[in-house]
This record gives structure tokens, C-alpha cells and sequence, in this order.
């Protein structure tokens, strides 16, 4: 909902337990702060977590990790940065080029799903 109304969404990951308001207890408001500078967006969060649950070294795990971020882009009514999301994911080379078999064609293959389920 928040992607297809054009809002940024961001990923902040905090140790197992831990809320914002814990976390600041434990560590401080500069320990958040710092915290919140390792922010990711929401389609590098998830192309990270794919990459460290290593599911992208089977085809099906590939295979969910591009419907999963062509789902979140073809949501986006934004075209510019549509288009920008989709170059930022063609340069996460280790996982593209896990990915390239999923597309005979590799990232032109890609691209070209992507921008056609984002129209």
C-alpha cells in the first residue's frame, strides 16, 4: 500500500527483541541514530535477505526472489523511479548474475520484464 502510493519504504533492522523504544534504552539515542543510518530500502532489504538465507543457489529460490521484487516495482506509480530501481537491482551483481539464468537473456531479459509488468 505504501509503495503503490509512491512513499519511500525503508527497512530498519534491529537485534532479535528489540523495538525502537528498547533498543534506545539499551544503546542511547546515537546508538538509534547510527542504527538508523543502516537503513535499507525495501528492495535491497529484501535482495539481502534472499542473499544471506542463500536462496538464490536454486532456481526456485531465484525464482521467488525476481516475482517478489518485480511484485514491489510494478506497484510503483512513479516511472522515473521505477526505472531507477530497476538499474540499482541490474548492478546487484552477485545476485543478478544468480539471477540471469531465470531469464534466458540475462538483465536485458530482465529489464524488459520488469518496465513491461510496471506499465
Amino acid at each position: 500500500l505504501l509503495i503503490e502510493n509512491d512513499l519511500s519504504v525503508s527497512v530498519l533492522a534491529l537485534p532479535y527483541g528489540d523495538d525502537p523504544d528498547s533498543f534506545i534504552k539499551k544503546n542511547g539515542l546515537e546508538g538509534f541514530e547510527r542504527q538508523l543510518n543502516k537503513r535499507l530500502s525495501i528492495i535491497d532489504y529484501i535482495a539481502n535477505r534472499f542473499n544471506e538465507e542463500n536462496r538464490l543457489e536454486t532456481p526456485e529460490g531465484k525464482t521467488d526472489f525476481v516475482r517478489e521484487i518485480i511484485g514491489l516495482i510494478s506497484k510503483m506509480r512513479d516511472a522515473i523511479k521505477r526505472d531507477f530501481y530497476i538499474k540499482d537491482i541490474s548492478e546487484m551483481s552477485p545476485i543478478i548474475s544468480r539471477t540471469k539464468s531465470v531469464f534466458p537473456s540475462g538483465v536485458s531479459s530482465l529489464f524488459s520484464s520488469l518496465k513491461r509488468l510496471a506499465i
